[in-house]
């Protein structure tokens, strides 16, 4: 029994060295779930205001080019 719960030690000790070595991995799991969000709120408000944003670039593009292209 001795024996079982030195060697699971020794491997707990182990990883955590790992774990502690390997400092500049961060937060991989927030950093995902960051850009799911991003993406998600993105795609939301697209869909929500959709027309608002077509008219706005259409009115960018006629400031700036003087109308759209091929006319």
């Amino acid at each position: 029994m001795r024996a079982s719960i030195r060697r699971t030690s020794a491997r707990l000790s182990a990883a955590a060295r790992a774990r502690a070595d390997d400092l500049e991995r961060g937060d991989v799991s927030g950093w995902a779930a960051l850009g799911g969000l991003a993406t998600v709120s993105t795609v939301a408000m697209v869909a929500k205001y959709q027309e608002l944003l077509v008219n706005a670039m259409a009115r960018a593009v006629d400031v700036t080019f003087g109308g759209p292209p091929g006319v």
